[in-house]
Order: C-alpha cells, then sequence, then structure tokens
C-alpha cells in the first residue's frame, strides 16, 4: 500500500492536478516495467536542460537530444520488471512545478528467476505543452 505525505501550503493545486500528475508518474512506471523505450521517452521534457541520474556511471543523461540518442541502452540494462509499486511517497506542487520522490519496489522474472528490487525514484514535472513532463529524474538503490 502506497502512503502518501504531501506538502502543502497556501497556493496547494487541486485534487484534479494531483490526480493528472499520478497518473503521469503511473505511466512512467508502466512504460519502465514494460521496457517500452519510446514510451518512457514520451514522458520527457524537451528541454536541453532534461537531466537523468541512475546508479551507474553511464547512466547520466542530459538534454532531450542526449535522451533521444542513449536512453535505450541505459533502458536494455534493467531487469525484466513484472511489477513496480510505490510503497512511499513524498509529492508536492507548486507554481507549475511538481516533485516527487517514491520509494518503489519493483519485482522482476527472468526465467526461473525471480526477485524485489528496492529503490527510490525522485522526479521533477513541470506543465509542457498540455501535459506534466519530466525535466529531472533520479533513479537509485537505497545503499
Amino acid at each position: 500500500m502506497i502512503e502518501v505525505h504531501e506538502k502543502t501550503d497556501a497556493h496547494a493545486p487541486t485534487d484534479g492536478t494531483r490526480q493528472t500528475i499520478e497518473r503521469q508518474v503511473r505511466g512512467l512506471y508502466d512504460a519502465w516495467q514494460a521496457r517500452d523505450e519510446a514510451g518512457i521517452r514520451a514522458f520527457f521534457s524537451d528541454r536541453d536542460d532534461l537531466k537523468l541520474w541512475g546508479t551507474d556511471r553511464f547512466e547520466r543523461i542530459v538534454g532531450r537530444a542526449e535522451a533521444d540518442q542513449v536512453f535505450a541502452s541505459w533502458i536494455a540494462t534493467c531487469p525484466p520488471w513484472t511489477s513496480m509499486e510505490p510503497t512511499h511517497r513524498v509529492m508536492h506542487v507548486h507554481d507549475g512545478l511538481a516533485w516527487i520522490a517514491d520509494d518503489v519496489e519493483g519485482r522482476w522474472a527472468r526465467g526461473d528467476e525471480v526477485g524485489i528490487e528496492e529503490f527510490r525514484i525522485t522526479t521533477i514535472w513541470e506543465v509542457g505543452g498540455d501535459a506534466w513532463q519530466v525535466v529531472h529524474a533520479n533513479i537509485a538503490g537505497p545503499h
């Protein structure tokens, strides 16, 4: 079960905005689970200062052009996920920006092998055109 802690202030967004962002996050995780590289990239901003950081040294992408060029090699190293579920979430939305910090339990299966990975995904989103898009993501093990 996901536990959501949300920071609010006088300019807190409507429930509809929060739900829209949470649907986008779920869509990103679903595309990641499916290893749908183009589907994942569809959530990324076109900004030149897009930043994607992972655990391994090669998992450092700056800018949409670089994401389009090398992101497939990053996804190819991921295990074959069978589920990616947030277990704890902290979320804040203010002035057209949202950040979400999730503890995630990822389950994978490869033949007779199965496993569980726990990691953290922190994303920063902004409205781009008519949808919320990732402008920064950090995906890392909690070690």
